[in-house]
Formats: structure tokens, sequence, C-alpha cells
């Protein structure tokens, strides 16, 4: 096994590769879910895939995807589009937002079985409703704000006309783009992170990488990402 490595995180990473092979393509939370597993402990287990070349990571507009290949992808991509367009023009809506879509298709038996696979559709929580919003945005676009608060998205009269198209597998592969940032730390940091790389069996900037990517979510309301 790779150095820095337990015997218990490579157990971990192949389950974690079964339970991708198995979906085709999954998220994080799902994998975290499935193994019972923090979070962040998921988020390393499918980074060491990606980085072993095991999974590929695709794109659903703001939401990433951790995939068996680009196929695979293209193919879950396409499920959730085609998904959302068929109960937009069952609803036969002029506008939508991402609750109301949410609702459409937790009512929807065919529609609700394609997103369950990656977010709750028992209670629409936050991640819910986060998930929809990027399959609302890969579908129709950006969307606006009708009222405070309100986002919504305008329905085209020609949307029904024609089934979405399918992407092609390169469309939703994801390719990184690595900014570096240095930073200076106290003498008693620097200790802590290096005891906790031994602990954890990770690389220092995988450590710091986590750490950062964890305070960023908690505080992701705030500083709200651009579409």
């Amino acid at each position: 096994m790779p150095a820095g490595i337990t015997r218990e995180v490579e157990e971990r990473i192949a389950k974690a590769y079964e339970h991708v092979a198995r979906h085709g393509c999954v998220t994080v939370a799902t994998v975290a879910s499935a193994l019972g597993i923090h979070w962040d402990t998921a988020r390393y287990v499918v980074e060491q895939l990606r980085k072993r070349g095991k999974v590929v990571e695709a794109r659903l507009k703001k939401k990433l995807l951790w995939c068996v290949d680009g196929n695979a992808a293209a193919d879950v991509v396409y499920k959730l589009r085609f998904e959302m367009w068929r109960v937009l023009c069952k609803s036969k809506r002029k506008y939508i937002s991402p609750a109301a879509a949410a609702r459409l298709i937790a009512a929807d038996a065919q529609a609700r079985k394609v997103y369950s696979k990656f977010v709750s559709m028992d209670s629409i929580t936050a991640g819910t409703l986060a998930f929809v919003d990027a399959a609302l945005t890969d579908l129709l676009g950006r969307a606006f704000d009708r009222r405070a608060n309100k986002k919504l998205y305008v329905v085209p009269s020609n949307l029904c006309s024609n089934p979405p198209p399918r992407p092609s597998a390169e469309e939703v592969r994801y390719k990184k783009r690595h900014r570096l940032v240095t930073f200076k730390v106290p003498q008693a940091m620097a200790g802590d992170l290096e005891y906790a790389t031994r602990l954890l069996g990770v690389e220092k900037a995988e450590l710091v990488r986590m750490a950062v990517e964890r305070l960023l979510e908690q505080y992701r309301h705030i500083i709200r990402q651009p579409p």
C-alpha cells in the first residue's frame, strides 16, 4: 500500500470504489453515508481514488460528482437533466423555483428514483435544494430574482418541443485547476499539523485542504459563490 496510508484507510478506499462502481456516479455525501464515515474522511477517500485514476470528476454545474468514467458521468448527467425536463413539461409551469422543482421531483416516482441516489427526497433539505438548483441551471440557464429572496427560473415556451441533449463524456468532465496559496503558522500549530498528518496518514497539503474546505462549507451561506 502507498506510504503513509493505513490498512483501514485502504479498506475504505476499496469499499468506496465498490460503491462508485455499483452506482456509476456518487457524491461525497453518499459515500460518507454508505461507509458510515465523516464527510471529510469520505472526501479524502474519493480523492485518493481520483489520484489513482479509478474515478473521474464530473460537474452538474456547481455540484461535483465522482464517476467510474466519463461515459458514466455523461449517462448520469443526462438522466438528471432528462427527469428535470420531463417533470417541468408535465407541470406546464412558466416559472419554477428550486423548492417547487424539488416538490415536483419528490412527487414523481421516476424522477424521485433518479434524484434520491444523490440527495434526500423524503425531506427537502438545504442539500436537496442546492442539488436541484444545479440541475435547473444545467437545463434552463441562470435564474433571476423576481422578488426578494425568491430565485426563479424561466421555463421557455419551446422547452418541451424536444428532449434535452445528451452531453458528451468530455463535456461533463471536470479538470482541476490548482491555485497555490502559502501562509505562515505559529510553531505550535506547525507541530499539531505534523502530528495530525502522521495520525491520519495524509500529506500535510491534503490535511490543510480538507480543513479549509470544511471551513468554507460552514460559511458558504455568507460567502455565496457566484453562479
